[in-house]
């Protein structure tokens, strides 16, 4: 199992701050080290994700004007409403 190196880095923050996190973790009976850890990691995979969302819109996007292929909005809807009724349907097909 490969063991990750840790390394130190200092922040600064107000004591407002300081003071909201050292409640919260002591509301949720952890360390402030690690609610800051948490919370950066939390806030990094948020924003990872944010981009990934934006990349695969881009691919869309470019695909599209490649292709011309697409659905319209009431095709969408319409498909959208059949699966919020529990019915099995599958997508329609993508067309010019």
């Amino acid at each position: 199992m490969h063991k990750q190196t840790k390394q130190t880095i200092t922040l600064r923050l107000d004591e407002g701050l300081k003071t909201r996190i050292k409640a919260l973790a002591d509301t949720q009976g952890i360390s402030a080290h690690s609610l800051m850890v948490r919370s950066i990691e939390s806030e990094i995979d948020t924003l990872e994700a944010r981009q990934q969302f934006l990349r695969d819109a881009e691919n869309a996007w470019l695909e599209y004007e490649a292709t011309g292929l697409h659905l319209t909005g009431s095709e969408l809807c319409n498909w959208l409403d059949a699966i919020a009724r529990g019915e099995d349907k599958e997508p329609p097909e993508c067309h010019l």
